[in-house]
């Protein structure tokens, strides 16, 4: 007797956020008419999105993936009231559902110019980009001067340069950011700070990850960073004597509660996989206490019985793969898409095929077993079955 086999699978990962006020929208391949109050609408530049909601008194700014830059001195000046969000597909209707990490927002510089400037600014949000190839003098990625209550959250800054100081991040005046999940690497200055230079400044470093930058966290004119759950892993001075540092991995016998100076065990650093391997010493080795609820890609934390240094937490082996539901009478064919994790990064999208030429297959599963993929089936009777991977 033959039985209809019913399959439906979805995935989704979600970053916790409510959304509130008005909300301008921003999409780079948007042909028609730009008056930035819908998708359809959309504004084709971030900085003509972040001007209307600074005209309209402050609101969201909700940017579409994709590269965006600009012929002006930076491609993004940041105004105050205005909280700017990457991640987004194009079509959501709550910030919720953006995903960052699968939406790449990126914020180019093209080795011209700053990527963001941010100057005599309250409460300012930049959360979900990429920010690279920045170039200045000083503070290439992004320039904060006289600002307060300003965050900077889920960020990646790569390729900037300062040909003085800051090449990823440059803070002056007073200027001291709330810095949480941001990774900094390939960051280069021809003074000091490539990841981040602090002249009279003091911003919040909240499981963040410098690493592969010309030199680390500098500090001038009196500046004292807070710095927690951080890896500090640059070659070159990773960071300046009389910072606050606690519960971090300093390449440097570093005083302070909680800090080690032992090699984080990155995943793969020259490939840009700044994960944590599953031996790392920095997992389950931070404070809860001021951390983030999910890292740069919104895995919860803590994913273990702690949580981890970095920008990365380190979770488990997961099971993450989609398919279109199907229905049929056995044997039958699906085919998956596969972005299942060993609990470092994706393995991969791989395409999977499933056939079951016997009836009553009540439930399965996908599951990785470091780096390896294990099919497991579970009916309520014996039934032969078969598996095979396609490319």
């Amino acid at each position: 007797m033959s039985r209809h086999v019913f399959l439906l699978v979805a995935v989704l990962m979600c970053v916790a956020h409510a959304a509130v006020g008005a909300v301008w929208y921003v999409d780079k391949d948007n042909a028609s008419t730009a008056n930035g109050t819908s998708w359809p609408t959309a504004f084709t530049s971030i900085q003509l999105g972040v001007d209307a909601a600074a005209n309209a008194g402050g609101g969201e700014v909700w940017v579409a993936e994709g590269t965006y830059t600009s012929s002006a001195n930076q491609v993004l000046n940041l105004l105050s009231n205005v909280t700017v969000f990457g991640g987004f597909a194009g079509g959501e209707t709550a910030r919720e559902q953006r995903n960052w990490a699968a939406h790449t927002c990126v914020i180019d510089g093209e080795n011209t110019r700053v990527c963001v400037n941010n100057g005599n600014t309250t409460n300012t949000v930049i959360d979900g980009f990429t920010i690279q190839r920045g170039a200045a003098v000083n503070g290439a990625g992004m320039h904060n001067s006289q600002v307060s209550s300003c965050t900077v959250s889920n960020c990646i800054f790569t390729g900037n340069h300062a040909s003085s100081g800051g090449g990823g991040m440059g803070n002056w005046s007073g200027a001291s950011p709330s810095v949480i999940n941001v990774l900094f690497y390939a960051n280069t200055a021809g003074s000091m700070g490539g990841a981040m230079h602090n002249d009279g400044s003091s911003p919040v470093l909240t499981n963040c990850t410098c690493a592969s930058n010309s030199d680390g966290i500098r500090m001038v004119s009196g500046a004292q960073p807070i710095v927690t759950n951080c890896i500090l892993w640059d070659t070159q001075s990773p960071i300046d004597n009389g910072a606050n540092v606690s519960y971090s991995d300093v390449r440097a016998d570093m005083l302070g509660t909680g800090n080690i100076n032992a090699d984080p065990a990155f995943v793969d650093p020259a490939n840009v996989n700044f994960r944590l391997q599953r031996n790392s010493p920095c997992i389950d080795a931070g404070t809860p206490s001021g951390a983030p609820g999910t890292d740069i890609v919104g895995t919860v934390r803590p994913a273990g019985s702690g949580v981890d240094m970095g920008a990365y937490e380190y979770g488990p082996p997961t099971s993450c793969f989609t398919a279109n539901p199907e229905a049929g009478v056995p044997p039958m064919t699906v085919q998956f898409t596969d972005t299942s994790t060993s609990g470092t990064a994706p393995n991969g999208t791989n395409l999977r095929r499933f056939g079951v030429p016997v009836a009553m297959l009540d439930f399965f599963e996908l599951m990785p077993v470091f780096g390896e993929k294990l099919v497991v089936f579970r009916s309520s009777f014996s039934c032969s079955w078969f598996a095979s991977v396609g490319s």
